[in-house]
């Protein structure tokens, strides 16, 4: 195991690696320090068990194909505002934490399977046609449901049209109106084009009505990663490492010292100081929330 340099972070890497396993993920061929990053990338490509906030768009009421999968539809929109588990409906490729998913990163649209029988794999039966929701990645606990389209339709620029249309206000973090003139222009791109330029992980601006935006997925990484994950993982590193200087500065212990523990999502640093009144002590991290929280 190569140590990143710091204890509480490698701790965290060690809990990110246990919750990966435990999810069924194979984590053997990961390099330690990419672990967090993977972590991350589950974390943006599955949904939380949290109430969410959920809204359907106009072309999706009116699509003729809405009466079909209503049912189905209305019960993915139920479980999500209630906080319960979705992720029987979404894509197999969840776990295939290693591959980057190119419509997330480029767009920030997810796809739902429209079906409620169960396989053996846990997930519902693969359906030809699939339910495309939007997620603000600075707002994660809105979905926006924007149409159904066809398996494989991952570059239907339309998708986008429709989210301006009905929710234009959505993607102002990531307007770059005070850029113009743009090269290259990837406006007029072909879905075959717009394809072969995600599959080497090009971040490409995106122009709706004369508005142009940018990384709306939040963007891809050289390594195909999404960018907020990794941005996610180097802003815990860096916070991590700064507590833990101010920790061992302040009681002067070492390292074996200290050791970082994680309960519902919180973190917190576990002190074994024989001459504090207590054997034991913890210490909920005071830092940003976005820190603080791991999902």
């Amino acid at each position: 195991m190569a140590s990143s340099g710091s204890k509480l972070y490698d701790d965290l890497i060690l809990y990110k690696k246990e919750c990966l396993k435990k999810l069924g993920i194979y984590v053997d061929n990961m390099k330690f320090g990419d672990i967090p990053i993977y972590y991350n990338e589950y974390k943006i490509r599955t949904l939380a068990k949290v109430k969410h906030d959920v809204f359907l768009s106009q072309e999706l009421k009116t699509n003729k194909s809405y009466i079909q999968y209503a049912e189905i539809i209305q019960t993915i929109k139920k479980k999500l505002c209630e906080g319960k588990d979705v992720t029987q409906y979404l894509s197999k490729g969840i776990k295939n934490i290693q591959v980057p998913d190119a419509m997330l990163n480029d767009w920030g649209i997810i796809h739902f399977h429209l079906s409620n029988i169960i396989e053996k794999n846990g997930f519902v039966k693969r359906t030809g046609d699939l339910l495309f929701a939007y997620r603000n990645i600075h707002e994660p606990t809105k979905l926006y449901f924007l149409n159904i389209y066809g398996h494989g339709d991952w570059t239907e620029v339309q998708m986008m049209k429709i989210l301006h249309k009905n929710w234009d206000n959505v993607l102002d973090e990531n307007s770059i109106c005070t850029m113009t003139d743009m090269r290259p222009n990837f406006n007029n791109l072909s879905n075959r084009d717009r394809k072969k330029f995600r599959d080497i992980g090009a971040n490409m601006s995106l122009e709706i009505d004369n508005n142009a935006y940018l990384m709306i997925g939040g963007g891809f990484t050289c390594a195909g990663t999404n960018f907020y994950s990794t941005w996610i993982s180097q802003s815990h590193m860096k916070q991590l490492n700064d507590f833990e200087r101010r920790i061992l500065c302040k009681y002067q212990i070492k390292k074996e010292q200290i050791k970082l523990m994680v309960m519902c999502d919180v973190i917190y640093v576990y002190l074994a100081i024989p001459y504090l009144n207590e054997n034991k002590k913890y210490i909920r991290m005071e830092e940003p929330k976005s820190f603080i929280r791991l999902c």
